[in-house]
């Protein structure tokens, strides 16, 4: 039976452990960068295209963008904070006495898990809160960013997903070696995800290869972070009306459950 407090608590020592790391310092320096940035180009803007540009427009659009930069930012650092805590547990030995425990490897999995995911979203939400506040007062109006909760909702799916596959990954591989796998999978599931939404079965098997069967794998049984990193971009960018598939949400639960239950099975049968 599953203990909440133990996913808790094991999540809780993974926000200890990380929040604290080189790569999180780095964003957060940048996003101030960014936003330092944009205040100047809104400056500009204003300067000299007052008459051309109305004041909400500049900051809403200056808005759209910093949030394309932050999310394509959270992603990474999914797969950095899912790869990092599970390389250094399995390198350190912390796994072996946390398993010590009363915690199974399933609570182990779903609180380093939750860790990850808690530490991706407190640097969105703080990271938006200084896109707005900085944007808004280089423009002169509030600047809501009003498809902000549209961006989270979308993002976190992707950042569940990285992070549990991140966290997996590093149970098996160094940090480095993880990260650069894992990005790689990225840019293949993106690129596969583009060939196969756009090709029936039939057209997408003829000529059959290795990489189109690989390619089919990453597209039919991994969740299609592509579709919802697409639905962010057209919620912050376009003013047409999203046109939600239902499918998809269908297809991220069932690809995802199938992760979870595959991680768990090999797993259980991992030495510590």
């Amino acid at each position: 039976m599953t203990n909440t407090k133990s996913i808790l608590s094991v999540a809780r020592n993974t926000i200890e452990k990380e929040w604290r790391s080189l790569a999180l310092v780095l964003l957060l320096v940048l996003t101030l960068l960014s936003v330092f940035v944009a205040g100047a180009l809104i400056s500009v803007l204003k300067e000299f295209f007052m008459e051309t540009f109305s004041l909400d427009a500049i900051g809403n659009k200056s808005m759209s963008i910093f949030f394309f930069f932050i999310s394509f930012w959270s992603s990474f650092l999914a797969i950095y904070f899912g790869v990092s805590t599970a390389a250094s547990d399995r390198e350190s030995g912390v796994i072996l006495q946390l398993l010590s425990f009363p915690i199974s490897r399933g609570e182990y999995i779903a609180g380093r898990v939750l860790g990850c995911f808690a530490l991706v979203f407190t640097y969105y939400i703080i990271a938006a809160f200084l896109g707005m506040s900085g944007i808004s007062l280089s423009a002169g109006v509030w600047v809501s960013g009003g498809n902000f909760l549209w961006s989270i909702l979308f993002n976190s799916l992707i950042w569940l997903s990285v992070s549990t596959l991140s966290l997996f990954v590093g149970l098996y591989l160094s940090r480095l070696s993880g990260f650069i796998v894992l990005v790689i999978m990225s840019i293949f599931s993106g690129s596969s995800y583009i060939y196969y939404s756009t090709h029936t079965f039939k057209e997408a098997m003829s000529d059959i290869g290795f990489f189109k069967i690989l390619g089919a794998i990453f597209y039919y049984l991994l969740p299609h972070n592509t579709y919802w990193s697409k639905a962010v971009n057209v919620k912050l960018f376009s003013p047409e009306k999203f046109n939600f598939n239902a499918m998809e949400i269908v297809h991220f639960t069932g690809s995802f459950c199938l992760l979870v239950i595959v991680m768990g099975i090999i797993f259980k049968r991992k030495e510590i």
